[in-house]
Protein backbone atom coordinates (compact mmCIF):
# COMPACT_ATOMS: atom_id res chain seq x y z
CA UNK A 1 0.00 0.00 0.00
CA UNK A 2 2.69 2.50 1.05
CA UNK A 3 4.68 1.95 -2.15
CA UNK A 4 1.75 3.23 -4.22
CA UNK A 5 1.50 6.57 -2.35
CA UNK A 6 3.19 9.50 -4.09
CA UNK A 7 5.66 11.68 -2.19
CA UNK A 8 4.41 14.17 -1.20
CA UNK A 9 0.80 13.05 -1.25
CA UNK A 10 -2.33 15.21 -1.17
CA UNK A 11 -5.36 14.70 1.08
CA UNK A 12 -8.60 16.54 0.21
CA UNK A 13 -11.83 15.97 2.15
CA UNK A 14 -14.80 15.11 -0.02
CA UNK A 15 -17.29 17.38 1.76
CA UNK A 16 -15.57 20.62 0.71
CA UNK A 17 -16.10 23.09 -2.10
CA UNK A 18 -12.65 24.50 -2.81
CA UNK A 19 -10.96 27.20 -4.81
CA UNK A 20 -7.23 26.75 -4.32
CA UNK A 21 -3.97 27.21 -6.26
CA UNK A 22 -2.43 23.76 -5.88
CA UNK A 23 0.73 24.77 -7.78
CA UNK A 24 1.34 27.54 -5.27
CA UNK A 25 0.64 25.11 -2.43
CA UNK A 26 3.25 22.67 -3.73
CA UNK A 27 5.79 25.48 -4.17
CA UNK A 28 5.21 26.63 -0.59
CA UNK A 29 5.51 23.06 0.71
CA UNK A 30 8.87 22.62 -1.01
CA UNK A 31 10.28 26.05 -0.16
CA UNK A 32 9.60 25.62 3.56
CA UNK A 33 10.83 22.00 3.52
CA UNK A 34 7.60 21.18 5.26
CA UNK A 35 6.76 17.61 6.21
CA UNK A 36 3.09 18.46 6.71
CA UNK A 37 1.39 21.47 5.12
CA UNK A 38 -2.17 22.28 6.18
CA UNK A 39 -4.21 24.71 4.09
CA UNK A 40 -6.07 27.22 6.24
CA UNK A 41 -8.62 30.00 5.92
CA UNK A 42 -10.02 32.65 8.25
CA UNK A 43 -13.76 32.26 8.90
CA UNK A 44 -15.62 33.89 11.75
CA UNK A 45 -15.58 31.02 14.24
CA UNK A 46 -18.63 32.23 16.15
CA UNK A 47 -20.68 31.82 12.96
CA UNK A 48 -20.00 28.07 12.88
CA UNK A 49 -20.99 26.66 16.23
CA UNK A 50 -22.93 23.69 17.48
CA UNK A 51 -24.04 22.74 20.97
CA UNK A 52 -22.31 19.79 22.60
CA UNK A 53 -22.63 17.84 25.82
CA UNK A 54 -19.52 16.44 27.45
CA UNK A 55 -20.52 13.47 29.62
CA UNK A 56 -17.21 13.58 31.48
CA UNK A 57 -17.70 17.20 32.54
CA UNK A 58 -21.51 17.18 32.66
CA UNK A 59 -22.05 20.52 30.99
CA UNK A 60 -23.13 21.93 27.66
CA UNK A 61 -21.23 24.45 25.61
CA UNK A 62 -20.48 25.84 22.16
CA UNK A 63 -17.97 24.09 19.92
CA UNK A 64 -16.79 25.34 16.55
CA UNK A 65 -17.24 23.08 13.55
CA UNK A 66 -13.64 23.65 12.38
CA UNK A 67 -10.25 22.17 13.07
CA UNK A 68 -8.32 25.12 14.52
CA UNK A 69 -4.62 25.86 14.03
CA UNK A 70 -2.32 28.32 15.78
CA UNK A 71 0.15 29.62 13.18
CA UNK A 72 3.17 31.76 14.08
CA UNK A 73 4.70 34.61 12.07
CA UNK A 74 6.72 32.10 9.97
CA UNK A 75 3.55 30.15 9.10
CA UNK A 76 4.66 27.26 11.28
CA UNK A 77 1.82 25.40 13.00
CA UNK A 78 2.43 25.42 16.76
CA UNK A 79 -0.93 24.09 17.96
CA UNK A 80 -3.74 22.05 16.44
CA UNK A 81 -7.12 21.10 17.96
CA UNK A 82 -10.03 19.50 16.15
CA UNK A 83 -13.34 21.35 16.75
CA UNK A 84 -12.44 22.96 20.08
CA UNK A 85 -14.89 24.83 22.34
CA UNK A 86 -15.10 28.51 21.51
CA UNK A 87 -13.71 29.55 24.90
CA UNK A 88 -10.64 27.35 24.33
CA UNK A 89 -9.86 29.22 21.10
CA UNK A 90 -9.91 32.52 22.95
CA UNK A 91 -7.70 31.25 25.78
CA UNK A 92 -5.13 29.05 24.02
CA UNK A 93 -4.67 30.43 20.51
CA UNK A 94 -2.74 33.56 19.57
CA UNK A 95 -3.38 33.43 15.82
CA UNK A 96 -6.36 31.11 15.35
CA UNK A 97 -7.11 30.01 11.79
CA UNK A 98 -9.32 27.22 10.46
CA UNK A 99 -8.13 24.13 8.66
CA UNK A 100 -9.47 23.91 5.11
CA UNK A 101 -9.23 20.10 5.26
CA UNK A 102 -6.53 20.00 2.56
CA UNK A 103 -3.17 18.48 3.52
CA UNK A 104 0.10 17.97 1.63
CA UNK A 105 2.31 15.46 3.44
CA UNK A 106 5.55 13.59 3.06
CA UNK A 107 5.19 9.83 3.12
CA UNK A 108 7.47 9.76 6.15
CA UNK A 109 4.75 11.38 8.29
CA UNK A 110 2.87 8.08 8.14
CA UNK A 111 5.71 6.49 10.12
CA UNK A 112 4.35 8.33 13.16
CA UNK A 113 1.14 6.28 13.04
CA UNK A 114 1.38 3.04 15.04
CA UNK A 115 0.77 -0.05 12.89
CA UNK A 116 -2.70 -1.60 12.86
CA UNK A 117 -4.12 1.40 14.67
CA UNK A 118 -6.96 3.68 13.63
CA UNK A 119 -5.67 7.25 13.42
CA UNK A 120 -7.25 10.55 12.46
CA UNK A 121 -5.16 13.23 10.73
CA UNK A 122 -6.20 16.34 12.74
CA UNK A 123 -6.98 14.64 16.05
CA UNK A 124 -4.10 12.15 16.26
CA UNK A 125 -1.36 12.60 13.65
CA UNK A 126 -0.97 16.39 13.49
CA UNK A 127 -0.68 16.98 17.27
CA UNK A 128 1.86 14.16 17.40
CA UNK A 129 3.95 15.70 14.59
CA UNK A 130 3.90 19.10 16.28
CA UNK A 131 4.89 17.66 19.67
CA UNK A 132 7.84 15.89 18.01
CA UNK A 133 8.97 19.10 16.26
CA UNK A 134 8.31 17.70 12.80
CA UNK A 135 8.08 20.75 10.46
CA UNK A 136 4.38 21.51 9.99
CA UNK A 137 3.32 24.66 8.16
CA UNK A 138 0.09 26.42 7.38
CA UNK A 139 -0.72 27.62 3.87
CA UNK A 140 -3.12 30.55 3.58
CA UNK A 141 -5.84 29.85 1.02
CA UNK A 142 -5.71 33.58 0.25
CA UNK A 143 -8.11 34.60 -2.53
CA UNK A 144 -9.48 31.07 -2.68
CA UNK A 145 -12.13 29.62 -0.44
CA UNK A 146 -13.19 26.50 1.37
CA UNK A 147 -16.88 25.88 2.06
CA UNK A 148 -18.09 22.90 4.07
CA UNK A 149 -20.92 21.22 2.14
CA UNK A 150 -21.07 18.18 4.39
CA UNK A 151 -24.57 18.90 5.71
CA UNK A 152 -27.80 19.23 3.75
CA UNK A 153 -28.40 22.87 4.78
CA UNK A 154 -24.85 23.89 3.79
CA UNK A 155 -25.06 21.89 0.54
CA UNK A 156 -28.33 23.55 -0.43
CA UNK A 157 -27.20 27.03 0.59
CA UNK A 158 -23.93 26.69 -1.34
CA UNK A 159 -25.60 25.43 -4.51
CA UNK A 160 -28.07 28.32 -4.45
CA UNK A 161 -25.34 30.85 -3.67
CA UNK A 162 -23.41 29.68 -6.75
CA UNK A 163 -26.57 29.90 -8.84
CA UNK A 164 -27.16 33.48 -7.67
CA UNK A 165 -23.55 34.48 -8.31
CA UNK A 166 -22.73 35.01 -4.64
CA UNK A 167 -19.78 32.58 -4.73
CA UNK A 168 -17.11 32.91 -7.46
CA UNK A 169 -17.57 29.81 -9.59
CA UNK A 170 -17.13 29.15 -13.30
CA UNK A 171 -20.15 27.13 -14.39
CA UNK A 172 -18.56 26.57 -17.83
CA UNK A 173 -21.98 26.29 -19.41
CA UNK A 174 -23.80 28.08 -22.20
CA UNK A 175 -25.58 31.22 -20.97
CA UNK A 176 -28.85 32.16 -22.64
CA UNK A 177 -28.97 35.34 -24.69
CA UNK A 178 -31.37 36.90 -22.22
CA UNK A 179 -29.02 36.03 -19.34
CA UNK A 180 -29.63 34.20 -16.10
CA UNK A 181 -30.22 30.73 -17.59
CA UNK A 182 -27.32 28.30 -18.00
CA UNK A 183 -27.44 25.17 -20.14
CA UNK A 184 -25.07 22.23 -19.64
CA UNK A 185 -25.88 20.78 -23.03
CA UNK A 186 -28.28 21.46 -25.88
CA UNK A 187 -30.64 24.30 -24.83
CA UNK A 188 -34.22 23.19 -24.21
CA UNK A 189 -37.10 25.21 -25.66
CA UNK A 190 -37.96 28.08 -23.33
CA UNK A 191 -41.04 30.21 -22.88
CA UNK A 192 -40.51 33.41 -20.91
CA UNK A 193 -43.66 32.89 -18.86
CA UNK A 194 -42.36 29.57 -17.51
CA UNK A 195 -38.91 30.46 -16.22
CA UNK A 196 -37.58 32.81 -13.56
CA UNK A 197 -33.77 33.09 -13.58
CA UNK A 198 -31.25 32.26 -12.35
CA UNK A 199 -31.60 28.68 -13.57
CA UNK A 200 -29.27 25.83 -14.45
CA UNK A 201 -30.70 23.30 -16.91
CA UNK A 202 -28.35 20.36 -17.51
CA UNK A 203 -28.00 17.95 -20.41
CA UNK A 204 -30.96 16.11 -21.89
CA UNK A 205 -33.55 17.57 -19.56
CA UNK A 206 -37.11 18.09 -20.79
CA UNK A 207 -39.73 20.50 -19.47
CA UNK A 208 -43.46 20.05 -20.10
CA UNK A 209 -45.94 22.69 -21.25
CA UNK A 210 -47.19 25.14 -18.67
CA UNK A 211 -44.55 24.21 -16.11
CA UNK A 212 -43.10 27.00 -13.96
CA UNK A 213 -39.45 26.71 -12.89
CA UNK A 214 -38.26 29.42 -10.54
CA UNK A 215 -34.58 29.85 -9.53
CA UNK A 216 -33.71 26.15 -9.52
CA UNK A 217 -31.15 23.58 -10.66
CA UNK A 218 -32.34 20.80 -12.96
CA UNK A 219 -29.87 17.94 -13.42
CA UNK A 220 -28.92 15.71 -16.34
CA UNK A 221 -31.59 13.52 -17.95
CA UNK A 222 -34.39 15.01 -15.84
CA UNK A 223 -37.93 14.85 -17.23
CA UNK A 224 -40.47 17.29 -15.80
CA UNK A 225 -44.10 16.94 -16.83
CA UNK A 226 -46.71 19.58 -17.66
CA UNK A 227 -48.23 22.18 -15.33
CA UNK A 228 -45.62 21.66 -12.59
CA UNK A 229 -44.30 24.28 -10.17
CA UNK A 230 -40.67 23.95 -9.14
CA UNK A 231 -39.29 26.79 -7.03
CA UNK A 232 -35.89 27.27 -5.37
CA UNK A 233 -35.13 23.57 -5.64
CA UNK A 234 -32.44 21.14 -6.81
CA UNK A 235 -33.35 18.10 -8.90
CA UNK A 236 -30.37 15.81 -9.37
CA UNK A 237 -29.74 13.52 -12.34
CA UNK A 238 -32.31 11.11 -13.82
CA UNK A 239 -35.31 12.41 -11.85
CA UNK A 240 -38.73 11.91 -13.41
CA UNK A 241 -41.56 14.24 -12.39
CA UNK A 242 -45.19 13.67 -13.41
CA UNK A 243 -47.75 16.29 -14.39
CA UNK A 244 -48.99 18.84 -11.86
CA UNK A 245 -46.26 18.24 -9.29
CA UNK A 246 -45.24 21.05 -6.90
CA UNK A 247 -41.76 21.21 -5.36
CA UNK A 248 -40.50 24.12 -3.25
CA UNK A 249 -37.16 24.77 -1.53
CA UNK A 250 -36.24 21.09 -1.69
CA UNK A 251 -33.55 18.68 -2.84
CA UNK A 252 -34.52 15.63 -4.91
CA UNK A 253 -31.89 12.90 -5.17
CA UNK A 254 -30.86 10.97 -8.27
CA UNK A 255 -33.26 8.55 -9.96
CA UNK A 256 -36.29 9.63 -7.94
CA UNK A 257 -39.79 9.31 -9.40
CA UNK A 258 -42.47 11.75 -8.32
CA UNK A 259 -45.87 10.81 -9.68
CA UNK A 260 -48.53 13.15 -11.03
CA UNK A 261 -50.26 15.50 -8.61
CA UNK A 262 -47.74 15.08 -5.77
CA UNK A 263 -46.93 18.10 -3.62
CA UNK A 264 -43.65 18.03 -1.69
CA UNK A 265 -43.70 20.11 1.51
CA UNK A 266 -41.17 22.92 1.73
CA UNK A 267 -37.66 21.79 2.77
CA UNK A 268 -38.18 18.21 1.62
CA UNK A 269 -35.05 16.12 0.97
CA UNK A 270 -35.37 12.88 -0.99
CA UNK A 271 -32.55 10.37 -1.15
CA UNK A 272 -31.74 8.57 -4.39
CA UNK A 273 -34.30 6.15 -5.88
CA UNK A 274 -37.24 7.42 -3.82
CA UNK A 275 -40.76 7.05 -5.21
CA UNK A 276 -43.47 9.54 -4.24
CA UNK A 277 -47.17 9.35 -5.09
CA UNK A 278 -49.44 6.91 -6.90
CA UNK A 279 -47.75 5.05 -9.78
CA UNK A 280 -51.13 4.62 -11.45
CA UNK A 281 -51.42 8.37 -11.83
CA UNK A 282 -48.12 8.76 -13.70
CA UNK A 283 -48.56 10.55 -17.01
Amino acid sequence: MGERISDPFLVVYGDSLLRLDYTELLGFHRSTQSHCTIVYHRPVFSDFLYEYHDNALSYCGKRTNYGVLDVNSNERVVHCVEKPPLDEIKKRFENAVASAAVYLLRKSTLDHIPPDTASDFPSDLFPKLISRSVPCYGFDIGKGYRIDIGTLPSYYKTQMSILHGEIPFDLQHYLSESGGIWFAGKPVPLHSSQFTPPLLLCSNCSIGDGTVIDRSIIGNDVAVGSSCKIRNSILLDHVVVGDGVEISTSVVGENCRIYAGSILPKNTVLGSYCTIGDPNSFQ
